[in-house]
């Protein structure tokens, strides 16, 4: 890591209150293991949601950050309890078998218990 770095903030620090949505539920993990920051966000509305969602899942290695959360969207059938939420960054340079491996681990549990809608790539 260049020193000329660490001693500065990076520029696209967003502080938490300008993140908060009126009217929007706003969960975010910071991105660890990264020199240059980030953050994950995954935004809910309100008026979408019968009760508060909740994080049920996180990972965070080198290669992949993870977080997912659990929500019970207003016109769900009732045979489904909520449905989950995954938001994933994998590093660009990592090794994609390792984070790969990862993630199928994961969603195959999270699968167990909910039903899954996959919305983008």
């Amino acid at each position: 890591m260049d020193k000329e770095w660490e001693n500065k903030t990076p520029q696209h620090r967003v502080p938490n209150e300008a993140l908060n949505i009126k009217n929007y539920y706003i969960f975010w993990w910071d991105r660890q293991f990264s020199a240059y920051g980030g953050r994950l966000i995954t935004s809910i509305s309100k008026d979408w949601t019968i009760c508060n969602p909740k994080i049920c899942s996180t990972i965070s290695t080198p290669d992949i950050q993870l977080f997912a959360v659990s929500a019970r969207p207003r016109f769900l059938p009732s045979e489904f309890s909520n449905i989950t939420i995954i938001n994933v960054y994998i590093r660009p340079s990592a090794n994609f078998a390792k984070p790969d491996q990862i993630l199928k681990c994961t969603v195959t549990n999270l699968q167990k218990e909910t039903i899954f809608l996959r919305l983008g790539m």
